[in-house]
Parts: C-alpha cells; sequence; structure tokens
C-alpha cells in the first residue's frame, strides 16, 4: 500500500470521504469524545447523513471496542492498523477536509509523525500544552 492508499482507507472508516447514519459512525468510532461538546458535536456533523442537532446525543452507549476486527496493512517498512468496514475506499481524498480541534482522525497518531500532516506542521496541530488544533487538511 501507499501512503496515499492508507490515509484515503482510513478517512472513509472515519467516515470524512462518505457520511453514514449516526449509529454507524459512533460505531466504527468507538465513539466520540473531545474536550469540549462543541468539538464532538462537529466531529458527528462532518460524518453522519442524519445529523440532527436536536437529537444528536440519543442512543450513543459505546460498546463495541470488543467486537471490532483489526486488520494491518504494511506500508514503508510500518505496520498500520485499521478496522475493516467493507465500504469502497476507491474515491480518492476529498481536496479539503475540515477537522475540530481534538478530531479522532489526528489522535490515532504519536505527535511525532503523521500521515497527514508534514512534520514541520505537527507543533501547529499538537501543542506542548497537549491540546489538538482544529486542522484544515489540504
Amino acid at each position: 500500500m501507499t501512503p496515499e492508499e492508507i490515509r484515503i482507507r482510513r478517512m472513509a472508516n472515519q467516515h470524512l470521504l462518505e457520511p453514514s447514519d449516526k449509529l454507524t459512525v459512533i460505531r466504527d468510532l468507538c465513539g466520540v469524545q473531545a474536550q469540549f461538546m462543541s468539538n464532538a458535536l462537529h466531529s458527528l456533523k462532518i460524518r453522519c447523513a442524519d445529523y440532527d442537532e436536536a437529537t444528536v446525543s440519543q442512543g450513543l452507549v459505546k460498546k463495541w471496542l470488543s467486537q471490532l476486527p483489526v486488520a494491518s496493512a504494511e506500508c514503508e517498512g510500518r505496520t498500520y492498523f485499521h478496522i475493516g468496514s467493507g465500504r469502497d475506499v476507491g474515491c480518492g481524498l476529498p481536496p479539503c477536509v475540515f477537522l475540530a480541534g481534538f478530531d479522532q482522525l489526528m489522535l490515532a497518531y504519536e505527535k511525532k509523525e503523521s500521515l497527514y500532516l508534514r512534520t514541520e506542521h505537527l507543533r501547529s496541530v499538537f501543542n506542548l500544552a497537549g491540546i489538538v488544533m482544529p486542522t484544515v487538511l489540504l
């Protein structure tokens, strides 16, 4: 796999390429967490086709982790893990994605490297106080 294919697969698995229903998104992400509720809501808004401000928090009980099928892929001498979703990931990366602070896509990585950020941009997203800034991926 190439880095581009891994980025596409991860963004697809995080419902950033094609929105899905709220419960599927929550299940696939193993829940949504953020330091501020507005960030958690934004994470759902950009991923859920059925996002509704009035009912967004109904029925969100996290019990999925032990049931997830974890798979791995090799890329440039490294092993990456992902959860197979069965979705077609052949659509490519979108030209622009706005992620809320503490978005799961950014939290999935050590702060020393990222498949999505160049090394020189890491400190702009992950500051020394542990804050994960809102991010625009181009």
